[in-house]
């Protein structure tokens, strides 16, 4: 079962990503990997050569390749609603 960190503190669920999966993409969340959904607001960097991305807290990870395109595109919407990335 995965583990899943929420306010700070790490707790095991007995689910699995899938099983969260719908509720937290319509909360925002992006899921980028088989073992990992991350809040956008928290991703500070996206390192496309490694496919990683980078957290807020220090933690990084991995981006699935048939996830990436999507993962930018959702993370670019993020930024522009937030006015980080000016429309063209």
């Amino acid at each position: 079962f995965p583990y899943t960190t929420l306010f700070r503190s790490e707790i095991l669920v007995a689910h699995s990503i899938k099983f969260f999966e719908d509720f937290l993409c319509k909360q925002g969340f992006i899921r980028v990997h088989r073992r990992y959904m991350v809040n956008p607001k928290y991703v500070i960097k996206l390192d496309d050569s490694l496919d990683m991305i980078t957290l807020s807290n220090g933690h990084t990870a991995q981006i699935a390749r048939r996830r990436k395109g999507n993962l930018i595109f959702k993370w670019l919407i993020f930024l522009h609603k937030k006015g980080v990335v000016a429309s063209s």
